[in-house]
């Protein structure tokens, strides 16, 4: 793992300049949705922030399972990378946390990478918008 790390520190910078890009992207191409409150987006520092996930917290598990489905039908693979919440894990503590529990089962990471390219976030925006419009 490390010799990953230390291969790609020549190149982070970059990534992450491109990684920001791509999330306004994003934040531009779904500004209906943030506006009408049919998703909303995780709030961050932007001074600390390496841009690594595009997390979409959408209003219902429902909507959620919708469209990582119909993005899996382009053989686009969002993650649910915050499911399920940490409490409900085996080796969690079991005490109850609402508040994670809810978000877990609403939140879908988008694709982020290097090898996104504007057509890619043309194509997985509309069809976000064509179920959670």
């Amino acid at each position: 793992t490390a010799c990953i790390g230390l291969t790609n520190l020549d190149i982070v910078d970059k990534s992450i300049a491109y990684r920001k890009q791509l999330y306004s992207k994003y934040r531009n191409a779904l500004s209906s949705l943030i506006e009408s409150g049919k998703i909303r987006l995780q709030s961050f520092n932007e001074d600390s922030y390496n841009y690594s996930y595009f997390p979409v917290i959408f209003e219902n598990e429902e909507i959620l399972l919708k469209v990582n489905e119909l993005l899996k039908t382009e053989l686009i693979m969002a993650r649910r990378y915050f499911y399920p919440s940490l409490n409900k894990l085996k080796w969690g503590h079991g005490q109850s946390c609402p508040v994670s529990e809810d978000i877990s089962k609403r939140i879908l990471c988008l694709p982020s990478h290097d090898r996104v390219n504007d057509e890619d976030v043309k194509l997985i925006c509309s069809k976000i918008y064509e179920i959670a419009k």
